[in-house]
């Protein structure tokens, strides 16, 4: 009972703490350079002068090996890959770990997002990641349009972006 209260106080806490950036507001957010130092599954490759992500909608998603919420979003993700990989939309799964960390997880846990090593910190830096798992919907024009924790990223609020361009907001109850 007590484990049961705890996952709900900490749920309500990150769907309470979620940021998220719409286009229907006034600010925009360009989003930050992103520098991977490795891809370790479904490599992306971008157009010459161009970032890998350029012209498409794109999930970006900074995760660890170690991290129990983390662990718990891979199913989440891999049905969201899944349902969307037709709508050329990319997901991309981000670790700051070594390589054999990532790799050793791998061979255990089936990802289906194109995952990436980060080694020098400077996609985490860039995107204010200070707690993980994080996500962002980036735009194609390269533009942040949502931001929080993935349990707050639903099917429904990703193919209703992908039809209106428009973000659901969480409802108020």
């Amino acid at each position: 009972m007590k484990h049961t209260i705890a996952i709900l106080i900490v749920t309500f806490f990150i769907l309470y703490t979620t940021k998220t950036f719409s286009e229907d507001k006034k600010e925009i957010v360009k989003a930050p350079k992103i520098e991977l130092a490795q891809w370790m599954q479904g490599e992306i490759k971008a157009e010459k002068g161009k970032n890998f992500y350029e012209g498409k909608t794109f999930v970006l998603e900074f995760w660890a090996t170690w991290c129990g919420p983390c662990r718990r979003m891979i199913p989440h993700m891999n049905e969201l890959v899944d349902k969307f990989k037709n709508d050329s939309v990319l997901f991309v799964s981000v670790s700051d770990e070594k390589k054999e960390t990532v790799e050793a997880f791998m061979a255990k846990n089936k990802m289906k997002a194109s995952v990436a090593l980060d080694n020098n910190d400077k996609t985490f830096s860039a995107y204010g990641v200070s707690s993980i798992p994080q996500m962002f919907l980036i735009n194609t024009k390269g533009e942040i349009v949502w931001g929080g924790h993935p349990v707050a990223f639903t099917e429904e609020m990703l193919s209703h972006y992908l039809k209106t361009g428009e973000i659901l907001q969480a409802k108020e109850e």
